[in-house]
């Protein structure tokens, strides 16, 4: 009956407006009469709203570590969220901090505003974090206290419905000092037909101290028969805990490599591999698997530094170790080179092949134009392929 009402009980505004918080004012359009103590409303076809005075306190909904969490790495950021805003201030100088107590059962005690970052979240008032300078000890209990003096905006002071009456708190467990390890490789140890232009990744456990991975004395990457390792790039993703290697250039086909992480990798907190890591992967053939001598380029044009290339199986039951020959004769059947040494198998061609011949006879002398004949020999096998020299 008059411009004042509260609406904590009435049906009908609550029904119209929703859920109302303190000190809104709302207008409400006349559809028949409302009479009112005040003789001439102004507009006459309004009538203010207050919401009934909030009194309910806020509460912690949320930590980050969870309470009793075990296993929590050393340099954690601790996280606590409220169900509403709260104050940040308190006058006098006095901040939510000044109500927050955090110690560690080696560490002690810490002054929040030395030894770490502690930041209140002014956007929606609801939460606070604190990140240490100095990471906590190994397998230590962190406990960390909330007073009841913290004040929601309303000044409804904290509760803590499992212990009324006593501040909040919870308490979380440091990780022992556990040493790295290798959690995967990408390539994987064994795998096969990788192709040339991979990078090779290496997962750890745990954060590792990038200035050792990426440290070129800690790893190596070398093909199989080679003294050298391969030449590139060591990079470190600290989101992921994984180093990528990048070779400079492609790997070679059809070999295989061994990669090997060092003990000189180390965490963070100087913990080293245990051991020395290493797997092996094989890159794929440049071609598909044939079953017969092949030839790429059957054309030579002297001077064009385009020579032909010639491809080689193991042949159907034979084993590899065989000794063959590829000779190149003309149509007459006159041998002008030899692209083979004495004594080379199967298996010697293929780890070397291509095997490339530019149109030179055995004393590197340009033969002239015409059709030849690449002879692969090896007791009572024999295949031929044509090339031809144009000009």
């Amino acid at each position: 009956t008059d411009g004042i009402v509260d609406i904590q009980d009435d049906a009908f505004l609550l029904d119209e407006f929703g859920v109302v918080t303190q000190n809104q004012s709302f207008e409400y359009l006349q559809t028949g009469f409302i009479g009112s103590t005040i003789a001439t409303p102004d507009p006459a076809d309004t009538v203010l709203i207050s919401a009934a005075p909030d009194l309910v306190p806020p509460t912690i909904v949320t930590t980050t570590p969870a309470d009793t969490a075990a296993f929590v790495d050393r340099r954690t950021t601790i996280t606590v969220t409220f169900s509403e805003a709260v104050k940040g201030s308190y006058g006098g100088g006095v901040t939510i901090a000044d109500y927050v107590t955090i110690s560690g059962s080696a560490s002690g005690a810490l002054d929040l505003a030395v030894d770490g970052d502690f930041t209140f979240n002014t956007t929606n008032q609801q939460s606070f974090s604190f990140a240490r300078t100095d990471p906590y000890e190994f397998e230590e209990t962190v406990t960390v206290t909330i007073g009841l003096q913290v004040e929601d905006l309303a000044g409804n002071t904290l509760v803590n419905p499992a212990d009324p009456g006593n501040p909040y708190g919870f308490s979380f467990t440091i990780a022992p000092n556990v040493p790295p390890t290798v959690l995967g490789w990408v390539p994987g140890d064994g795998a096969v037909d990788v192709t040339v232009g991979t990078t090779l990744s290496i997962i750890f456990s745990k954060a590792m101290d990038a200035s050792t991975v990426t440290d070129a004395a800690n790893f190596t990457l070398v093909a199989q028969g080679s003294a050298s390792p391969v030449a590139g790039t060591m990079a470190y993703n600290a989101g992921s805990n994984t180093a990528t290697f990048t070779p400079d250039e492609p790997l070679e086909y059809r070999t295989a490599y061994t990669a090997t992480a060092t003990t000189g990798m180390t965490d963070q907190d100087a913990g080293a591999l245990t051991a020395n890591v290493s797997i092996s992967f094989t890159t794929a053939q440049e071609f598909p698997d044939f079953d017969e001598p092949i030839v790429t380029n059957n054309r030579i044009r002297p001077g064009s530094g385009d020579p032909v290339r010639i491809f080689v199986p193991i042949p159907t039951g034979f084993t590899g170790t065989e000794p063959v020959s590829i000779q190149v004769f003309t149509a007459t059947g006159r041998r002008v080179a030899t692209l083979t040494t004495a004594g080379e198998t199967f298996e010697d061609v293929i780890a070397r092949q291509p095997i490339v011949w530019d149109g030179t006879n055995g004393r590197a002398r340009e033969l002239g134009p015409g059709l030849y004949f690449v002879q692969v020999h090896s007791g009572s096998y024999r295949r031929a392929l044509r090339i031809l020299i144009v000009r």
